[in-house]
């Protein structure tokens, strides 16, 4: 049987924007760029202190959304083009990236691992804080599954037929809920529940019990 490994689940969201944009381009907007184009320590040096006010504001979230006390919630960074935010239930962090084919843009990665109960994404507190920063859960597989076997498995089930969608390669398969409020991926090795402009962080854990008890029965 096919097992979920929550230890491995992490809430994120992906976000690409310009290279412009970032306070640090506006400083010196030529003298980040040279023979060798873009490196990872320039690109830090761009947006230290986005990452930096960014850090400070889902801090100030946090401490009030939860009521944390001081020794409860801990903050490091930015360094090295990334920062953390520790609480009780989870670890949040942000990291640029470089992105290779569009050097002129700058990857944002958001993410909140160590979840200790997923329950935790329907609670007013949570929700309040990264509704609309975070969207995509990502649930790993215990073993490597061949794309053909989700698909095969899901077209069982009749209803869904007209909410699939995989390449003819079949390197993954997408499942389209609740008129595209909700996404789900299924890949080798993971699934990704991603929620629309329209989906909510709430329904996730209710998403991610549906596929442990009806698509897990797979050997």
């Amino acid at each position: 049987m096919l097992a979920l490994v929550s230890p491995q689940l992490r809430l994120y969201s992906l976000e690409a924007s310009s290279l412009k944009d970032l306070s640090g381009f506006n400083k010196n907007p030529k003298g980040f760029f040279g023979k060798g184009g873009l490196t990872e320590t320039m690109l830090y040096q761009l947006g230290e202190k986005e990452l930096s006010d960014e850090l400070e504001t889902i801090f100030q979230q946090l401490k009030t959304a939860f009521n944390f006390r001081r020794k409860e919630l801990l903050r490091e960074g930015p360094i090295e083009g990334g920062g953390t935010l520790t609480t009780p239930y989870f670890q949040y962090h942000i990291n640029l990236q470089k992105i290779e084919d569009y050097p002129d843009m700058v990857g944002v990665l958001r993410q909140v691992e160590g979840l200790a109960n997923l329950d935790l994404l329907t609670q007013k507190p949570f929700i309040n804080v990264f509704q609309g920063k975070l969207n995509t859960l990502e649930l790993r597989t215990s073993r490597t599954i061949q794309v053909e076997s989700w698909i095969d498995h899901l077209e069982e089930k009749e209803s869904l037929v007209g909410q699939l969608f995989y390449p003819s390669d079949c390197r993954f398969v997408q499942l389209t809920l609740e008129k595209g409020a909700l996404e789900i991926t299924f890949l080798p090795e993971k699934i990704e529940l991603k929620i629309g402009a329209s989906g909510s962080l709430a329904s996730l854990p209710a998403a991610y019990s549906q596929i442990k008890e009806t698509l897990i029965g797979m050997v």
